[in-house]
């Protein structure tokens, strides 16, 4: 028995200043909570603390119920301890905000205020701070009245403007000492890229029809945000027709249904097509065009080796240069944009091409 009583007294660790403990409420009083957290006497959470709980919260608190709380003073042989039962909720917070700056995981904030350097974000019961320089969600700058001299400029009016918005923050500092949670939104869109990106390029599949938003225009083709992933519709996959610029056909911004053409995993590339989204014109192209048929169309390019015709969207037919240089022996040159009278030669759909010859030029 000695040694059971021995043992018990050695493994006592009664608490001290900056423990959170986890109690037990065992007495309610109009000024104060008596809670059991262990020690050789109960610990109390003064007035001043109730009073900074709320009503609503204090009237959940009952009898028996187990709470975490932060010992603001040790016991002594004298005196009880002092408990907060707001500060052990900061703690937890701020363990939290701990965990997520070692994870890296992203989570959700809406802004409440501003201040000259940047948002304001709660967490739980602390407050988070964004710097100007990690929003990413800005709104467009308004410029003030040309009337109104000294009026905010676009530079300084979109930190209010943020107020209640929400975005993804990832922590990105924590120092409970100095009192510092800093959020980055800029880090946490570019690891929720990161991670879009990676679930995509296993999702996606060759042959998939995918909805997508362009993101950028170049001589050579559109770029196609798929959600994470940017992949390139070339200009020759835009239409059946022909494209001279991506910009004749799209505009950023625009959402479009595009197909995937090919996946290249280990370089991050993927292929899109828009024009195979749409009908094929040369499917039953040979119900349309037979030979010996008389038609019209507008010359569209001009090569070495004859003239394109478009007869219809998406359809050209090739006019030999031995035809172009007969007609201009006659002294009528053939130009991009002349409408031709043509006759078919031959069709060939499975090369998807139409041999046509000149009748006359009108």
């Amino acid at each position: 028995m000695w040694d059971l009583l021995k043992s018990s007294e050695y493994d006592f660790m009664p608490p001290k200043t900056g423990d959170i403990r986890q109690g037990r409420i065992v007495r309610i009083e109009p000024n104060q909570i008596a809670v059991d957290i262990g020690g050789k006497k109960e610990g109390l959470i003064p007035s001043t603390e109730l009073e900074k709980l709320g009503p609503e919260m204090r009237a959940r608190l009952v009898i028996g119920q187990e709470i975490p709380v932060f010992v603001a003073r040790g016991e002594t042989a004298e005196e009880d301890a002092v408990l907060s039962l707001s500060q052990a909720k900061s703690f937890e917070d701020w363990l939290k905000a701990e965990a997520l700056l070692a994870s890296g995981e992203v989570i959700e904030g809406v802004i409440s205020t501003y201040n000259k350097g940047g948002l304001i974000v709660p967490f739980g019961r602390l407050r988070g701070f964004i710097p100007a320089s990690q929003v990413l969600s800005r709104p467009p700058a308004t410029p003030p009245p040309p009337s109104e001299e000294g009026a905010p400029t676009g530079e300084e009016d979109w930190l209010p403007r943020m107020v209640g918005t929400k975005m993804p923050l990832k922590v990105i500092e924590v120092d409970q000492r100095r009192r510092r949670l800093i959020f980055s939104e800029r880090q946490a869109r570019r690891q929720w890229r990161k991670s879009q990106r990676e679930r995509l390029m296993e999702e996606v599949a060759e042959g998939q029809i995918r909805h997508g938003r362009v993101s950028n225009l170049t001589p050579f083709g559109a770029f196609v945000d798929l959600g994470g992933v940017d992949g390139l519709i070339h200009v020759s996959e835009i239409a059946w027709e022909r494209v001279k610029h991506p910009a004749d056909v799209l505009q950023v911004g625009q959402e479009v249904d595009v197909m995937v053409l090919r996946i290249e995993k280990e370089k991050g590339r993927v292929a899109l097509s828009l024009r195979r989204t749409k009908p094929n014109p040369w499917e039953n192209i040979e119900e349309r065009y037979q030979r010996g048929q008389s038609v019209e169309g507008v010359v569209t390019n001009l090569t070495d080796f004859g003239a394109f015709v478009q007869l219809e969207a998406g359809v050209e037919g090739l006019v030999h240069v031995s035809e172009l240089r007969a007609q201009e022996n006659q002294g009528q040159k053939v130009k991009v944009g002349t409408r031709l009278s043509l006759r078919v030669l031959n069709v060939e759909p499975a090369r998807q091409r139409i041999s046509l010859e000149l009748k006359m030029i009108q």
